[in-house]
């Protein structure tokens, strides 16, 4: 045959598919026992893979042996900022100075100047827009048909995975197709002055200085042949994967734990500020209680649940909300009814959360009790710290919940239910 081949990219371009994904960590659900569900991600010390990959390193592994199927390292490692919203692709991405961002009536990525306002910053804390890398290898001895992609958002280990890179070419004169560890290295980080343990990515080579040269040797054979186009990252949002462990709130403690339970609750309780009813305590300072496992997961169970009880449960974790409210004129329900912030238009709702009707009206059926002018913050408040998948999360929740004014009950239970979210995420 006289035609077999096109002479553009059309028949000469070659491509290398994608396997997989390997993650750093797992995402988790927490079933409350009001029903409701949080989802959280949470770091590991070992690369969460497909089975493939953990037939060979085992269910948890530590390290991979990896190789990179280009020598540009904008292919096999490309960076960015990325902003998915709340949508399961990319909408934006960019490099600090200019950026594209999808047009959805257009469906045309259009230019803009980057940052923007949905960057995550010190001053944006609830910003969308992250730092991301992607690496992109090859698993030799998983399977040496395709690659494998890993995003990672930290600092540490984009800088690791920069300078191994730039290493080892300076090494060997490349970097593709060289024989790498690719592990996960315990590092002491310290955010807000709180010390922290991540384990962060390092990318290394071990070999000795005949190994070496011996690489450097192959560099002009491997360079000389036509590099294959890799096909390119996933970009879809993390956020939006499946939950890969299920965790359900405690039930109440078993008669074993009942003593332990109560006297962790009498110590708490020491603790508890004042009212202006009671005499002025003598200074003094009381040790955080050691709260074992089978306590710590009641306590946050009833933190999760007692604290919308409306003044019924134990007298420790009673919040001040009022102890007589309306009932819904549409569903007749009242322990579901709740007073509507100023800012969505006052009055009271049949709360969804709380198994309401969803119902809004601005007259009671009965005489409404001046609600607590913080409660459905320190609803939010009981929510973040719930949600926290870090102990710098706690932290930084604290922080914020320090600038507003607490009834000694709602301060007790941040306190307790602060304390009891840093000893899980130990």
């Amino acid at each position: 045959m006289k035609y077999t081949k096109i002479k553009s990219g059309f028949s000469e371009n070659r491509r290398i598919p994608r396997l997989g994904r390997i993650r750093l960590g797992l995402k988790m659900q927490k079933q409350r026992t009001d029903g409701s569900t949080v989802e959280f991600p949470t770091e590991t010390d070992y690369f969460v893979c497909p089975q493939e990959v953990q037939d060979v390193y085992g269910p948890k592994p530590t390290e991979l042996d990896i190789m990179l199927p280009s020598d540009r390292n904008e292919d096999v490692f490309p960076q960015s900022l990325a902003w998915f919203g709340r949508s399961k692709g990319l909408k934006c991405k960019g490099d600090m100075e200019t950026a594209e961002r999808l047009n959805e009536q257009t469906g045309i990525w259009e230019p803009r100047t980057c940052p923007c306002e949905h960057y995550k910053s010190d001053q944006n804390p609830k910003g969308e827009c992250t730092e991301n890398g992607i690496l992109i290898s090859i698993l030799p001895r998983v399977n040496m048909g395709g690659t494998y992609q890993l995003r990672t958002g930290s600092y540490h280990s984009t800088v690791d995975i920069n300078s191994g890179l730039d290493y080892v070419r300076a090494l060997v004169g490349r970097i593709s197709m060289v024989p790498l560890k690719l592990k996960r290295v315990a590092r002491e980080t310290h955010n807000n002055g709180t010390r922290q343990i991540h384990h962060t990515l390092s990318l290394t080579i071990e070999s000795n200085i005949e190994g070496i040269n011996q690489l450097r040797g192959d560099t002009s054979r491997i360079l000389s042949h036509a590099q294959l186009q890799i096909e390119g990252p996933l970009e879809e949002n993390p956020v939006l994967d499946p939950p890969d462990v299920t965790e359900i709130d405690a039930m109440p403690p078993t008669d074993s734990d009942e003593a332990e339970l109560a006297t962790v609750h009498a110590k708490l309780a020491v603790r508890r500020t004042p009212t202006p009813q009671e005499a002025p305590a003598a200074s003094s300072t009381v040790a955080v209680p050691v709260i074992t496992k089978p306590v710590l997961d009641t306590l946050i169970a009833q933190a999760a649940g007692n604290y919308q009880t409306h003044g019924t449960g134990d007298a420790l974790y009673q919040s001040s909300a009022p102890t007589s409210v309306p009932t819904c004129p549409t569903c007749g329900k009242s322990e579901s009814v709740i007073k509507s912030k100023a800012e969505y238009g006052g009055g009271w709702c049949c709360y969804k959360k709380k198994n309401g009707c969803g119902a809004k009206w601005w007259e009671a059926t009965t005489a409404p009790v001046p609600a607590t002018p913080f409660f459905t913050a320190f609803q939010d408040v009981m929510d973040w710290l719930l949600a926290c998948g870090s102990i710098a999360e706690v932290n930084d929740t604290i922080e914020r919940a320090a600038k507003q004014n607490w009834l000694p009950e709602q301060e007790h239970l941040i306190d307790t239910t602060a304390q009891a979210a840093r000893e899980r995420l130990r």
